[in-house]
């Protein structure tokens, strides 16, 4: 990539920066912007055409990539043209994708009990346990820091466009401060072996190796499993930290393996 093409992602991150946005938007859209600029290799980046971005999604589409990850194609591209060309910005919604209504897929409390009876490592179990106890995001275990936990046994949490919320984390408030005392971490809760934040596919090779799934279906087991502990919409919104409560109730659209645990759950009880 050339040296001006190289200045004006540089230049695209330093605005998001002031503008606040999370270091993952950050480094998400800026990739973004690099494999646009490597695919219109020798435009500049002022007369790349709607042709050339539409032409680049199609060669992703051919690539396999995700409905979200060309959402979030679309997302940096259209706040590219608002920073960088504010006379004449171009919006490239009509790019996106038709959405795909797609059901969270939890795991069965049968499968959460099984998994969490063989994490030995203090580390990991910390990790799983703010997944599913605490419903996090992956990317909000990366970055909870040691200074975030409170004295009232919560943990103050930064989640997407910085929006703050409060999550109890009583109830596996022994484990972490058993991992604590062993591993002593200083600014970030968890860090690597040189001292750098943990990175996303170790959380995920974590997590699959004990439940055989994402850090994503851990939440959305956690939010699930409350549901059907009859807690209300409003306090597993709050937990969750959604900006709606539309994202919410799509706890209320359960699959048909989630219906039978819970009727499984009323025989036995």
């Amino acid at each position: 990539m050339s040296q001006k093409l190289k200045s004006s992602t540089h230049a695209f991150i330093q605005k998001m920066r002031v503008l606040r946005y999370g270091e993952t938007t950050i480094k998400a859209y800026s990739k973004s912007l690099e494999d646009l600029f490597i695919f219109c290799q020798g435009t500049p980046p002022a007369k790349i055409t709607y042709n050339q971005v539409e032409a680049f999604l199609y060669k992703r589409y051919l690539d396999g990539v995700s409905w979200s990850t060309q959402n979030v194609y679309i997302n940096s591209f259209n706040l590219w043209q608002k920073l960088a060309f504010k006379q004449k910005k171009r919006n490239y919604d009509k790019f996106r994708p038709r959405k795909t209504k797609t059901l969270p897929k939890p795991i069965s409390k049968e499968q959460i009990k099984s998994g969490f009876s063989q994490i030995k490592n203090k580390k990991h179990l910390a990790i799983c346990q703010l997944l599913y106890y605490c419903g996090l995001r992956r990317s909000e275990v990366i970055n909870v820091k040691f200074t975030w936990f409170n004295a009232d046994k919560t943990i103050t949490i930064f989640g997407k466009g910085g929006k703050e919320r409060s999550v109890p984390c009583d109830i596996i408030s022994e484990s972490l401060s058993a991992y604590v005392k062993e591993f002593q971490p200083k600014t970030y809760l968890f860090n690597g072996q040189k001292g750098e934040k943990y990175t996303a596919s170790s959380i995920y090779s974590i997590v699959n190796k004990y439940f055989h799934c994402s850090p994503h279906q851990l939440r959305h087991s956690f939010a699930t499993h409350l549901y059907l502990a009859k807690t209300d919409l409003i306090t597993i919104k709050e937990l969750l930290g959604h900006e709606k409560l539309e994202t919410t109730q799509i706890y209320t659209k359960l699959d048909i393996d989630t219906k039978k645990e819970a009727v499984r759950v009323l025989a036995a009880s």
